[in-house]
């Protein structure tokens, strides 16, 4: 009589991988309340694992090190959860696509990149810190720096895509000053350093964007793309 064969069993399923998330967002949550009060040098593994509930083995085994811990706080942080989709595939972004009006698109992108600094700048100010006494984290700080630069390039192709940049600025340009304007350390010094409310951070940056990119309709003529 042939022998039985048994199944494995699988533990590829839908609760085991939803339960691997739960304790990821929990480390990430772990992370960002000693990050921000400690600072990152002085907030061990251990001390996440045990204000995550989470032995230390599975810190190390989820994020690998406590620089890769960081990198991804970061990642989830500017994109307010941790699912898979890339910044400039978000539902705002196709929002902004979508968007005829140039007012309600410039107002998209100001909402939204206040709220993506609320949540990052506490973390950028652990980054900042960290890198001038880690050379790793360093490298962290600039690549991130880096892959900021052609996000903020990308939305404001989105933003200029049926009008044109102020008159004699080019898209080089114009990405940069975008770029200032959404940055951590330009939220920092008028938030947190001069003390203004989330909501006027977020006026001003429409009003920014307005004033220094975009042509006063009617007359500007288009400026070069390059």
């Amino acid at each position: 009589m042939p022998r039985a064969v048994k199944r494995r069993r699988t533990y590829d399923s839908p609760r085991r991988r939803e339960q691997a998330r739960a304790t990821r967002r929990a480390v990430l949550g772990a992370a960002r309340e000693l990050f921000v009060l400690r600072g990152y040098v002085a907030t061990t593994i251990e001390a996440i694992a045990a204000r995550a509930d989470v032995s230390p083995e599975t810190v190390y085994a989820t994020f690998r090190n406590k620089r890769s811990l960081l990198s991804a706080l970061i990642d989830v942080s500017m994109a307010g959860d941790d699912a898979p989709i890339p910044i400039l595939e978000r539902g705002w972004v196709q929002e902004m696509r979508d968007q005829p009006d140039l007012d309600r698109r410039v107002k998209i992108l100001a909402r939204n990149g206040r709220l993506i600094l609320e949540r990052t700048v506490p973390v950028y100010e652990v980054l900042r810190g960290a890198a001038m006494a880690d050379p790793e984290i360093a490298s962290l700080w600039e690549l991130n720096k880096a892959q900021r630069h052609p996000g903020q390039r990308e939305l404001l192709r989105i933003l200029t895509e049926r009008n044109p940049l102020r008159r004699g600025l080019t898209l080089r340009t114009a990405t940069d000053i975008l770029f200032a304007i959404g940055s951590p350390e330009t939220y920092r010094l008028l938030v947190i350093d001069r003390g203004w409310s989330a909501d006027q951070f977020e006026r001003w940056y429409a009003d920014t964007l307005q004033r220094l990119l975009l042509a006063e309709r009617g007359r500007d003529d288009p400026a070069p793309s390059s």
